[in-house]
């Protein structure tokens, strides 16, 4: 799986998934084993993820060439939670500190 719009809709996806996990109890590592399973699953690879009982992470680099995107839920308290993308085009230089942030 290499298109952006597909990759995002697993990390949202696995996000949410460990949202529902997180709020219903289960441990920061099965949340977090959970997601990676989800990715893996729908075809992503080269996952890495974080859960807290604050905050939700998946970042994906296809390769090292490629830019990275981020995907993070912060879930502390329920009425602000916020799900940021950090995404970068592949047309920036490599080793440039910009970055697009979107919030939805």
């Amino acid at each position: 799986m290499t298109e952006g719009r597909e990759v995002y809709e697993t990390l949202d996806l696995a996000l949410r998934i460990g949202e529902v996990l997180l709020s219903s109890g289960a441990g920061a590592a099965d949340v977090t084993a959970t997601m990676l399973a989800v990715t893996e699953a729908c075809g992503v690879r080269h996952v890495a993820a974080d859960g807290t009982f604050v905050d939700l992470t998946l970042h994906h680099q296809p390769t090292i060439d490629q830019v990275s995107a981020l995907q993070m839920l912060m879930t502390g308290d329920p009425l602000a939670a916020q799900s940021f993308t950090v995404s970068a085009p592949s047309t920036w230089a490599k080793g440039s500190r910009s970055s697009r942030r979107s919030r939805s």
